[in-house]
């Protein structure tokens, strides 16, 4: 079988601009999302040479369906997750088969615990005193509110009034330094750790940080039986089904790590996308705004109108999907046939969500924001599976995304009902490449409506 799924592989096409010894490095460095985003090969899949590894980067919807779903018992984590378990530990980012199924049926459980509408109220309330606080011709950096906005969400979820300011304000900052910093420290070769790299110290002190000081909220709730419902007791308490055992300490630490990271990195994302766009397409806020206003009526959104808010939902649809997740790094752990080809262990496969949402093919005029491309009529194109990623898919599908849509709705729809956002035109926003795309600073003058 060897032989053959050497030939196979082989048969796979390098993508242009490949230079000898240094690969596809050059446009990976200068330009990487435009690079994926070009790459749409014959066969749905080409090969990216990072340095001197072969990455098979997957662009058809049939071939990420089976990557990430059907031959997924075949496939573990790629590469580039392995330079991040000095933060995420052993979360549910990192692990792998029968002990990854076990750990997020119990991840599961605890997002479960807590009721859908708590998290609306969370929202709402954090949404509430951050709109309140803006100003008339304030300037904001809607990127990093955004950031702030949901990672306040997520710890009042996570630590209810268990957490004093003082935990609070090092999360905040240490879970930022982490965010910026984590796709470079995840890409750096592991030999250069030795060499002296200011970024990645900071990076390093300020994992470590994140990690103590969780570790010290969870001891602290060890010896206090205050009867919190948050998501730290829940995790305390969760119990596998099938054995009986519950979680360390350590491991609650890892999950609760990898929740404040991906959870805030994502939806803080999406929603500073979400006012660029708003403020680009005048047309699609003016209807957004007329969708919030005849639902909320001036109120804070309440348990029940997020799904009501359906205009806002097929928005916060496109933004998700123009600036969606570059890769999705797998690597295979046993032979496997993928697309009818023979793909031997241990080859790192890539799928690219980025890549794929700008496919004119799946989605016409793919540079367009076009809510209406998501609503279902009589006739309509229907999507193939695997075309449209926003969360992933399959087992390794984000554990926690109905949070995300709650807390992205909620938000978007407490901000247009109060203001209007303008660009400040002295900034020229850029896409910075991360594990989900982000602006390098999104700098708004706050108007009223």
């Amino acid at each position: 079988m060897a032989l053959a799924s050497l030939a196979s592989l082989g048969s796979v096409p390098a993508a242009r601009g490949r230079i000898p010894l240094a690969g596809h490095t050059v446009p990976l460095w200068r330009r990487p999302l435009a690079f994926l985003a070009s790459q749409r090969p014959k066969g749905g899949m080409v090969r990216v040479d990072v340095g001197p590894l072969p990455v098979y980067l997957v662009t058809d919807p049939e071939l990420a369906y089976e990557v990430l779903v059907t031959k997924a018992a075949s496939l573990g984590r790629g590469r580039l997750y392995e330079r991040l378990r000095p933060v995420l530990g052993l979360g549910l980012a990192m692990s792998d088969g029968g002990e990854h199924r076990r750990q997020r049926r119990l991840v599961r459980a605890a997002l479960r615990g807590v009721p859908p509408a708590r998290y609306t109220e969370i929202s709402a309330h954090h949404a509430e005193e951050l709109t309140s606080a803006w100003r008339t011709a304030e300037m904001v950096r809607v990127d990093e509110a955004m950031f702030d906005l949901v990672l306040g969400i997520l710890l009042e979820a996570a630590f209810s009034s268990g957490l004093g300011r003082a935990a609070a304000a090092e999360i905040r900052f240490s879970t930022r330094v982490v965010a910026k910093g984590v796709l470079g420290r995840a890409i750096t070769p592991r030999l250069l750790d030795r060499l002296p790299n200011p970024p990645h110290q900071r990076y390093d002190a300020a994992a470590a940080r994140l990690r103590f000081v969780v570790d010290t909220l969870i001891e602290d709730r060890r010896a206090d039986d205050g009867g919190f419902d948050d998501l730290l007791s829940l995790l305390m308490a969760a119990r596998d089904p099938e054995t009986g055992a519950g979680m360390t300490d350590d491991r609650i630490r890892d999950e609760l790590v990898t929740l404040l990271m991906a959870g805030t990195e994502q939806a803080a994302a999406t929603l500073a996308w979400s006012f660029h766009e708003l403020a680009r397409h005048p047309e699609v806020a003016d209807r957004l705004r007329e969708e919030v206003d005849r639902v909320l009526d001036g109120r804070p959104c309440a348990p029940g109108d997020p799904p009501r808010l359906a205009y806002t939902q097929r928005v916060l649809n496109e933004v998700v999907r123009l600036h969606a997740a570059p890769l999705l790094p797998r690597r295979t752990c046993s032979p496997v046939k993928i697309g009818g080809m023979h793909v031997p262990e241990g080859t790192e496969l890539a799928v690219s969500p980025y890549a794929m949402h700008r496919n004119p093919w799946l989605f016409p005029y793919p540079e367009r924001l076009d809510p209406d491309r998501w609503v279902s009529t009589e006739g309509s194109r229907i999507l193939p599976r695997g075309a449209f990623l926003p969360f992933g898919d399959g087992g390794r599908r984000c554990v926690g995304d109905a949070i995300a849509w709650t807390v992205m709705t909620v938000a978007v729809a407490a901000v247009c009902s109060r203001w209007r956002l303008r660009p400040a035109g002295w900034h020229r926003v850029r896409e910075v490449p991360a594990a989900v795309p982000r602006p390098d600073a999104l700098p708004m003058i706050v108007e009223n409506r």
